[in-house]
């Protein structure tokens, strides 16, 4: 079964997988500034 992005996109599946990858990483960049924020509110 063909992903959503696959199906309406016809890219080759190296690019697809770069894709989620990329969309991984700014999920972890995201986590990773939460922590950082709310480490800072504790300080205040």
């Amino acid at each position: 079964m063909s992903t959503f992005i696959e199906t309406q996109f016809p890219i080759s599946r190296l690019s697809a997988e770069s894709y989620k990858e990329r969309k991984a990483n700014n999920g972890q960049t995201l986590t990773r500034l939460g922590k950082q924020s709310s480490q800072v509110s504790t300080k205040a």
